[in-house]
């Protein structure tokens, strides 16, 4: 959440890797709300979790990799950002998670002529302990695997692959 910390942690990576090749942009966070129990506090804190980390990170990230004309970032977006009727339960998340989405592809649009791609991975529910114990009589079976969007995300940053669609649901 500490843009001078990150840009600082830019320069140590690219000091010592000398190129970024794939960015995996994975922080972010959730909280479920109504639009009536909606907070502007609560749409702040989403909007930090989810919207200010990505920034922090591919803003750099986007920088460099269209100085060597290569690159992958890959964003985590969620159902809530494009599914209104996910969305009722989770407005701050989901607002934040929209805003994950255009920036992902306002970044496919900046990069395009410099060999970066943008993509954002749009899953429904995530299969995580937490998310288990969020909701312990939710049917497991229908929620993504970690591993699933690992080999998706492995993919994308394929040198050899380049799939034009910036958004890519896992659901």
């Amino acid at each position: 959440m500490d843009e001078e910390a990150v840009a600082t942690w830019m320069q140590v990576i690219i000091a010592e890797f000398r190129q970024i090749h794939a960015a995996l942009l994975l922080a972010g966070g959730y909280k479920g709300t109504t639009v009536t129990d909606t907070t502007v506090a609560d749409l702040r804190h989403m909007f930090t979790l989810n919207v200010e980390t990505a920034w922090n990170v591919a803003r750099p990230v986007l920088l460099h990799m269209k100085k060597n004309n290569y690159g992958r970032i890959i964003l985590i977006g969620a159902k809530p950002a494009l599914e209104m009727e996910s969305a009722s339960y989770a407005v701050a998340y989901a607002l934040s998670k929209a805003q994950v989405v255009k920036l992902t592809e306002l970044i496919a649009a900046e990069g395009k002529n410099y060999g970066v791609a943008g993509y954002c991975l749009v899953p429904s529910v995530i299969d995580t302990p937490d998310n288990r114990q969020a909701m312990p009589k939710a049917n497991y079976s229908q929620w993504i695997k970690p591993e699933k969007m690992a080999e998706v995300m492995q993919g994308l940053c394929n040198e050899q692959v380049m799939v034009t669609d910036t958004l890519i649901k896992l659901y």
